[in-house]
């Protein structure tokens, strides 16, 4: 008999980014596992959506608006809340036992949580970023725009922050997050949470598709030079992601004519990064592209021969999502010494380095792949094979439905 598995998307889940990727990889997994009937929450906004990314029995779309001021956007999640609430009821009408999975919202989640406690459904949350860490991050950077903005401007204090988060913590099943570092975090909140750890992962059709890839003909297709080396950084534009680091690494190796930096993104922090480009003299080398559908990004991923991924903030350990869409594109990959992601040091596919890294140890990284940029096409089944092997939303969901079994019981 089929389980009943409602997930919802937050307030922001018409994002392109890692927040949709993950949406998708969650729910497609569930369904691959062929143990429950998928209900979809979400905003109207989302392409995952649009593309028929999602594969779902019943879907749902809200309306989601935009807004520019913090006050708006709170005003506006507090609308999404009540909207999901009024979907729940209707689905609650038919009698049928049901999950409901979200990923933790700080405006959303403790709201829709107290109503789900209330009619005792089940619930599952993803917590995979500790909101705090990343503004205080932003509060010592002059540029910060939007987090940075937010902490000295909001009531919002972090004793309240937190005090959300613990409230829902303590409302919630099951809390599934992606490090030991944030499972300790969790606890340190709420000792008795059920938390288990389980990493962020990439589709396995985002593999089988890249198997299927002819390189140069992909480049072709790209408008993208066969003479140069492609650096490909894709997500989301902020400082924290070693972007600064990055373009100066890109500045020590001017002397390499045939060097380039793929930038795919938006963000808070994407015209201090153009001003950097500026300033650093690299307009010549720095390619942006704006935030585009995944399908379309991944090609660009693929078509390049190196993905930096790096953390400036290492408090809680991290898996990003670009870690594994990198591996999905079979490109080889350079990353800092933070725990999971410095498993590729390895490999003769990724390069480890000191946290934090220098922008001299990043061009020493650059111009190792840049030497052996003849032999990387030869990497590719290895990458795959791995990626396969460990690193599969289907892989990760066995973790988790195991976990829902027991929570059943």
């Amino acid at each position: 008999m089929f389980k009943r598995f409602v997930y919802i998307g937050a307030e922001n889940a018409f994002e392109r980014g890692a927040i949709g990727t993950h949406m998708r990889g969650i729910v497609n997994a569930f369904h691959n596992s062929g143990n429950f009937r998928i209900t979809f929450i979400g905003g109207k906004y989302h392409d995952e959506i649009n593309d028929g990314g999602i594969n779902a029995d019943e879907i749902h779309i809200l309306p989601v608006k935009r807004s520019s001021s913090m006050a708006g956007r709170m005003a506006a999640c507090l609308r999404y809340s009540y909207s999901i609430i009024k979907t729940l009821k209707k689905i609650m009408r038919d009698g049928s036992d049901f999950y409901v999975y979200t990923r933790y919202s700080l405006y959303t989640t403790p709201v829709i949580l107290t109503f789900l406690k209330k009619h005792g459904i089940k619930t599952i949350v993803e917590y995979n970023d500790v909101t705090t860490d990343v503004l205080l991050f932003e509060k010592n950077l002059k540029h910060a725009y939007s987090a940075g903005k937010f902490i000295r401007t909001s009531n919002l204090t972090i004793k309240t922050i937190q005090k959300l988060e613990a409230y829902s913590f303590k409302k919630t099943d099951l809390i599934v997050t992606m490090t030991e570092g944030l499972r300790r975090y969790i606890h340190s909140l709420t000792p008795n949470a059920n938390v288990i750890v389980a990493h962020n992962a990439t589709d396995i059709a985002n593999i089988n598709y890249t198997r299927g890839v002819d390189k140069n003909a992909l480049r072709e297709k790209l408008n993208l030079s066969s003479q140069y080396f492609y650096i490909c950084y894709l997500g989301t534009i902020t400082w924290w992601d070693g972007l600064g680091t990055l373009l100066e690494a890109m500045a020590l190796l001017k002397h390499f004519n045939d060097i380039r930096l793929i930038m795919i993104g938006y963000g808070a922090d994407l015209k201090l990064v153009q001003d950097t480009v500026k300033t650093l003299g690299l307009t010549d080398r720095v390619v942006f592209y704006p935030a585009m559908p995944f399908k379309q990004a991944f090609d660009y991923l693929i078509a390049s021969d190196l993905a930096p991924v790096i953390k400036l903030i290492d408090t809680y350990e991290y898996t990003p999502i670009k870690y594994y869409e990198a591996m999905a594109s079979a490109t080889p990959i350079i990353a800092n010494d933070i725990l999971y992601i410095n498993e590729v040091g390895k490999y003769r596919w990724g390069k480890v380095l000191p946290h934090p890294p220098t922008a001299k140890h990043m061009a020493d990284a650059i111009e190792h792949f840049y030497n052996m940029r003849d032999s990387l096409d030869l990497m590719k089944d290895e990458i795959l094979n791995y990626a396969e092997t460990f690193h599969t939303w289907d892989r990760r969901a066995e973790s988790v439905i195991s976990a829902i079994n027991e929570m059943s019981h």
